[in-house]
């Protein structure tokens, strides 16, 4: 089992290098699953392959994040909102249990600001649609 985690492991990490985000968070979430170390703990997963797989799922998040713009330019902003708390997550669990570094702490601080202003974003036009006599489900 460790060496089938191994080998996915690393077709999650040339995913993520050719920038094919689904296929690298598909994978990275099956590493981390079967490993047992979706949260803080590293599970059976060397400590230093759980930081990277959690910092990569957190850039593969926030990379989606900023594509989550349809042709006609209106954010799609429910899907943006959950990629950037997902990204959030992960990040947040690469920042507890790894050395600290200014990059770390720039897309921390960079996605929490996103994930705010997603939030808003959709809070205001459920705000608007609902003041237009329209509801959303």
């Amino acid at each position: 089992a460790k060496i089938q985690t191994q080998s996915i492991l690393h077709k999650a990490h040339v995913a993520w290098n050719e920038d094919r985000h689904p296929d690298a968070i598909r994978l990275y979430a099956t590493v981390l699953q079967a490993t047992g170390a979706s949260g803080d703990a590293p599970g059976s997963l060397d400590p230093t392959d759980h930081l990277q797989c959690h910092a990569n799922l957190g850039s593969s998040y926030m990379t989606l994040a900023s594509m989550c713009t349809p042709e006609d330019h209106t954010p799609n902003v429910k899907q943006r909102e959950a990629l950037l708390s997902a990204s959030l997550q992960h990040w947040q669990v690469a920042e507890r249990n790894g050395p600290s570094s200014p990059m770390l702490t720039y897309f921390l601080n960079s996605v929490a600001r996103d994930l705010s202003l997603a939030t808003s974003t959709r809070e205001l036009s459920e705000t608007k649609i609902e003041s237009r006599g329209l509801t959303i489900t």
